[in-house]
């Protein structure tokens, strides 16, 4: 890596700071620490500092035409989101609110023709611990003894991304403390893969949905493709799923952030999947790209999932399912 450093005259103060891309308005160049920022959000940011509106989706813009100038192939232009701001948010949040809808009416079809909700695959039981610890293992929920506690769902959120995060004010490592102690274990040991974890994930969406194996198709596989998911109608899901709680940041892999732009996808993030007594929520959020907001970090990462316009769906215990076998 080289140093990258812009100067800043302050009065009759001269100061460097270290930058990772700047772009030179001057001379028209966009300079970088590392080639591979030019693809990067890194980029993306300084080549939006030119524009006055919008400049999240000038920078996701970038991002994927750099991508795409990557493959070999030439991006011949980059669709800027510019002035008529009030009409653009107007025609989100229909497209968003008609996404909802139409999900709302498919799954409530689905749901009237298979009314126990329960999809034809089953996933196999995650495998018992080797051996006895300490604390009891941790599993994922069992599907089959819940039910979801209004097939509909609940539309909550707004379709206005998330005003920026403030840079922190506090750096470098906190002091150790004098003594030290060795790590003791909180909690029992995983008794589950992470495949094994996203599979559950896939098949809780395929529940609120009303859909099966054969419905909505498995694309994990696939590498490149974009998605986790296809569905009968040709609709795209991306899964992100979360053993506890509901986070509000995600990541997004470039081939992600280029389906969602060419194609669009649902983004479907699932959560409270560990524990025998756990409650499940999934949440589905259209449009996601144009509802979150990409962090400053060298990863794609986008912050507002907890916030966006999205239908949320919660599973619940079924007082109809037979006790857990002793």
């Amino acid at each position: 890596d080289q140093e990258l450093r812009v100067a800043l005259q302050l009065g009759p103060d001269r100061q460097e700071i270290e930058v990772s891309a700047h772009l030179d308005r001057r001379r028209e160049v966009l300079a970088v620490r590392d080639v591979g920022l030019v693809a990067a959000p890194e980029g993306g940011r300084a080549v939006a500092a030119l524009f006055d509106s919008d400049r999240r989706r000038v920078a996701q813009a970038w991002v994927v035409a750099a991508i795409e100038a990557e493959r070999g192939v030439t991006a011949t232009r980059l669709e800027l989101a510019a002035a008529r701001a009030a009409e653009a948010e107007a025609d989100l949040a229909a497209r968003i609110d008609g996404s909802l809808e139409s999900l709302r009416a498919q799954t409530g079809a689905r749901h009237a023709a298979t009314p126990a909700a329960r999809a034809s695959s089953r996933r196999a039981k995650p495998p018992s611990a080797p051996r006895p610890a300490p604390q009891p293992p941790r599993v994922l929920v069992d599907l089959d003894r819940l039910h979801i506690s209004d097939v509909r769902g609940e539309v909550v959120g707004t379709p206005t991304p998330p005003p920026p995060s403030k840079p922190s004010r506090t750096s470098g490592l906190p002091a150790p403390r004098p003594g030290g102690a060795s790590p003791t274990p909180r909690r029992g040991a995983r008794g589950y893969t992470e495949q094994e974890k996203e599979s559950l994930g896939l098949e809780a969406l395929r529940r609120v949905l009303a859909s099966d194996t054969e419905r909505m198709v498995d694309l994990r596989a696939k590498l490149g493709v974009g998605a986790d998911a296809i569905d009968e109608l040709g609709q795209f899901f991306e899964l992100k799923v979360f053993a506890g709680p509901e986070e509000d940041v995600v990541l997004l892999q470039p081939s992600q952030i280029e389906r969602a732009q060419k194609e669009g996808i649902y983004l479907a993030v699932v959560s409270n999947l560990e524990g025998v007594e756990a409650t499940p929520t999934v949440r589905i959020i259209p449009v996601p790209l144009e509802q979150l907001r990409m962090l400053p970090t060298r990863a794609t990462r986008y912050r507002g999932v907890t916030t966006a316009r999205s239908r949320v769906f919660h599973l619940e215990p079924d007082p109809s399912a037979s006790p857990e076998p002793t």
